[in-house]
């Protein structure tokens, strides 16, 4: 709602700091701002115990960023973030050596920024509290909806990050569906009869369970058939 009250907030804990690869991402549903909006954040203000954070600069047209150590060190999507729709923002920063671009940005499981930090040795031991939806208690707070936010203490790849768009975007992608293989209900077979003898017989069926409906069944004890 903008609301500086309007946050969720998770206690400061070692496994939130001090990493040496991270990712950062959500689903948004923006409804726009003329404010600076976190959407998953740790810091304590400005650039005080700044560990990292991934936003919505209202008041910069409304790019998304994506900070690790201060507002020194960002990256910021070279167009506004949509409104109205539901999209996938993710921000990435491993130790650099390994990749030639070691802080990335993705909108909707597509890259739209790269930066190289030589000089990135680890993410900071601030004692923020890590929050949702601000970028730290008393600012003001993001308007629209954020589902699914997560803090990685790795480095996703390309393919992990446009999976988790596709996999909630496109039922198509990752599943197939077909008719269904039969249209019968459950039906008993009869297996004829056993131990026939003058006086007696037992009787023998299976219940057959097609798929199409619900099947529960207790076995009974064996039917003996008598003649009188």
């Amino acid at each position: 709602s903008g609301s500086s009250a309007n946050y969720m907030l998770a206690t400061d804990h070692p496994e939130l700091d001090g990493m040496t690869n991270l990712t950062l991402e959500a689903f948004i549903y923006s409804i726009g701002s003329s404010s600076a909006q976190g959407l998953v954040s740790k810091r304590v203000s400005g650039d005080v115990e700044d560990d990292y954070n991934i936003m919505i600069r209202g008041d910069l047209a409304s790019q998304l960023e994506f900070r690790v150590g201060g507002q020194a060190t960002y990256l910021r999507s070279p167009a506004s973030v949509e409104t109205g729709q539901w999209l996938h923002v993710a921000g990435t920063m491993q130790l650099p050596g390994a990749v030639s671009n070691n802080m990335l940005l993705y909108i909707n499981g597509a890259l739209i920024g790269a930066k190289d930090v030589p000089a990135f040795s680890g993410v900071g031991n601030g004692a923020a509290d890590v929050v949702l939806s601000t970028l730290n208690p008393g600012y003001a707070s993001f308007k629209g909806v954020i589902d699914e936010a997560r803090i990685s203490t790795v480095a996703r790849s390309s393919n992990w990050i446009w999976a988790c768009w596709m996999n909630q975007i496109s039922n198509a992608t990752f599943n197939t569906y077909g008719a269904a293989e039969t249209i019968l209900s459950p039906y008993v077979a009869n297996a004829g009869a056993s131990n026939v003898t003058q006086n007696s017989a037992y009787l023998g069926a299976s219940l057959i369970a097609t798929g199409t409906s619900p099947t529960e069944v207790e076995k009974p004890p064996a039917f003996k058939a008598k003649s009188s």
